[in-house]
């Protein structure tokens, strides 16, 4: 497992183990409560040559250290968006109140105006159009954590920035071909 995502997995820990805690005195027992976790990695996308590199490995090592530590974890690897859309719903009918919850993604991500988009595996993106139909937005998974008092909520996403699908190629392509017809 890289540094970077040990540190992150720390705090990660740290931050659940403090809400358990805290929620625990707040009910006045000391069992705490639950620790959800939904860690997505999406790596075979269909306009890339090759599969990214990282992103299912990274999610297994961090399902397997979430699993370790006492969280519910339900890992998704190369999920389509309805798979995307069906495993968040999933995600929030398991928070309850007093839970630490946890949502994970890497793979393609993409920001169109100031919404950032997490890309599913089969999303097929020719204009900002097809990004707010095909792929999910950041914002669904947030709105998954909030009103139902969940002590901690913490979201990690981590796109690729390297070499990026012929989809997000064609998004770069439409906004620059948008500004120069403004300018």
């Amino acid at each position: 497992m890289s540094r970077f995502l040990g540190l992150v997995l720390s705090v990660v820990l740290g931050l659940a183990g403090a809400a358990g805690v805290a929620a625990a005195q707040e009910r006045g027992d000391s069992a705490g409560g639950s620790r959800q976790a939904l860690v997505i990695g999406n790596a075979d996308y269909p306009d890339d040559d090759t599969p990214l590199r990282h992103p299912i490995k990274d999610t297994r090592a961090l399902a397997e250290e979430l699993k370790r530590a006492g969280f519910e974890v339900v890992l998704g690897e190369n999920l389509t968006k309805q798979g995307m859309l069906t495993a968040i719903a999933s995600f929030k009918a398991r928070i309850k109140p007093g839970s630490a919850a946890l949502l994970s993604f890497s793979g393609h991500g993409i920001q169109v105006g100031r919404q950032n988009y997490l890309v599913p595996v089969n999303a097929q993106i020719w204009s900002e159009a097809d990004v707010r139909r095909d792929a999910v937005g950041d914002r669904l998974h947030v709105r998954a954590q909030r009103g139902v008092g969940v002590h901690v909520e913490l979201a990690r996403v981590e796109v690729a920035l390297g070499e990026p699908t012929r989809a997000v190629l064609r998004i770069a392509g439409f906004h620059a071909r948008a500004r120069r017809r403004r300018a």
